[in-house]
Formats: C-alpha cells, structure tokens, sequence
C-alpha cells in the first residue's frame, strides 16, 4: 500500500499544510494591520493639522466679522443717539410752544 492513498497519511498532510498557512495568514494579516495602523495614523496627523488650520481661519474669521459688526454698530448707536437727539429738542421746541400758548390763552380768558 502505498503512502499516497492512505486516508490517515493523507489527513496528516493536509492538516500539516492547513498549518502551514494559518500561520502565514496570521503573519500576513500581522503585517496588513500593521501597516494599516500605520497609514491611518498619518491620515489622522494630516487631519488633525487640517482640523487645527480650519479652526485658525475660522477663530480669524470670527474675529473679524465680531470687529465689522461691532463698527456698524457702533455707527448705527450713534444715529439713534442723533435722532434722540433731534426728537428731543423739537419735543422741547414744542413744549416752549404750548406753553407759550397757554399763557396767551390764559391772558384772554382773564380779560
């Protein structure tokens, strides 16, 4: 009988060779992993620096649109103040009016 037919030789080989390759695959995989990890720990630097640049013009930006809008408020504050301003003299104007009114009426109706 020869070795090449033998079911229990045959098993032998076949799990020795199923062997073989499990531990090539656990090296291999070893290595994709590895070289994996390593990849995505440079992507994520790269992100991590474009995340921080973006924060920076965004922070600038801010910063900016906060300095424009506190300038047109500020020009817009001091419009207000000048129609106050006006609105409060001519109410004052008017007041000095009226009553210069009421003392005439009060004149007439003494006569």
């Amino acid at each position: 009988m020869s070795d090449e037919h033998d079911p229990v030789v045959t098993v032998s080989v076949l799990k020795s060779e199923l062997s073989v390759l499990r531990s090539e695959l656990k090296s291999e995989l070893t290595v994709l992993r590895s070289a994996m990890r390593s990849e995505l720990q440079a992507e994520l630097t790269i992100v991590r620096s474009d995340m921080t640049d973006l924060e920076t013009r965004l922070e600038r930006r801010i910063s900016e649109e906060g300095a424009t809008t506190r300038a047109h408020f500020d020009i817009m504050v001091e419009k207000v103040n000048d129609s106050v301003k006006l609105v409060a003299e001519v109410t004052a104007h008017h007041s000095t009016v009226l009553d210069n009114h009421e003392s005439r009426l009060q004149r007439i109706e003494e006569r």
